[in-house]
């Protein structure tokens, strides 16, 4: 596996705002992102100048090479569209052996406005050492972007996603585990929304998530309610977020789908974790201990990792 160089993670990092960013129509939008991808490609990265399979000049590549596509089909009708998102170079649902579930992500830090300090050891920006998994996360978060800003593509990406997800559920159990993002947050209202309605489109799927961005579901509540959220949606709390005792805090403390904290700690307070007898320790593997964090009413602990 290539080991990513902090300029590779800083360049990746520059292209994570440009995917994420707000103030373009879609086909500008596009264009703008495959020139950042071309601006890094012609720079080269310092951790892989390879061309192989599996490198970063080879996932850059589908990257740029499926921009063109979706760039054409967002010009003609529904169909072209969920055609050219079918052609997507990585899997939308990617299932990992911890999660032991088929999950969703996004790009980590800029989809996390309520972040505190996990940012400056953040889990996920370490899977940028796999191409794979930064390129899964930058498509993720270019479709999500212009399905929250182009009608007809927002129709078939949940027509996609509810059909993806339903499938997962036929391959085992009948109420089968899907997780929101391994890397990532909910990052605007439309999204949360988008999420919201996939979720009730498929009441046989629970689908559990992790959040800091407070105000994000505060403002859903003020627009739409959080009564309106699904029942089989299971919110859980990370307590490394930003906004201290803000109303904002009580809001989705008291959200029906909130089942309650996922608590970090490091080595040296792990005593401290421990004698807080209303939590439970995280196993480690979600498959292992039935995907309590899914389930489980009450506070969830973990060592950072």
């Amino acid at each position: 596996m290539s080991k990513i160089s902090e300029y590779s993670r800083d360049a990746f990092m520059s292209i994570a705002k440009v995917v994420t960013s707000t103030d373009l129509h879609y086909f500008g939008y596009i264009t703008e992102v495959k020139s950042a991808i071309n601006l890094l490609r012609s720079k080269g990265l310092e951790a892989d100048r390879a061309t192989s399979r599996g490198t970063y000049e080879d996932m850059l590549s589908k990257l740029t090479g499926w921009l063109a596509t979706t760039y054409e089909a967002l010009d003609g009708d529904l169909a072209d569209i969920s055609t050219s998102m079918s052609m997507s170079p990585f899997h939308l649902l990617t299932e990992n052996a911890k999660v032991g579930a088929p999950a969703w992500s996004v790009l980590p830090v800029v989809t996390c406005g309520g972040a505190g300090t996990c940012k400056s050891y953040c889990y996920s920006l370490k899977a940028w050492r796999n191409p794979a998994a930064v390129g899964r996360q930058i498509q993720n978060t270019i479709i999500a972007r212009l399905a929250t800003t182009c009608s007809r593509y927002r129709v078939a990406f949940m027509q996609i996603m509810e059909d993806e997800i339903k499938k997962w559920g036929r391959k085992r159990h009948a109420r089968k585990h899907i997780r929101l993002h391994v890397d990532g947050d909910m990052w605007t209202v439309e999204y949360l929304k988008m999420w919201a309605e996939i979720v009730a489109s498929c009441p046989d799927s629970m689908v559990y998530t992790y959040t800091k961005a407070f105000e994000v579901w505060s403002e859903y509540d003020r627009l739409y309610g959080s009564i309106t959220l699904p029942e089989n949606l299971r919110v859980r709390l990370s307590t490394d977020h930003r906004y201290g005792n803000a109303d904002v805090v009580r809001l989705v403390e008291h959200m029906h789908t909130t089942v309650g904290y996922f608590h970090t700690y490091t080595h040296a307070n792990a005593r401290d974790a421990r004698v807080c007898g209303y939590m439970a320790e995280c196993e480690g593997g979600c498959k292992a201990c039935n995907y309590k964090c899914a389930s489980r009413i009450g506070d969830i602990w973990v060592e950072i990792h």
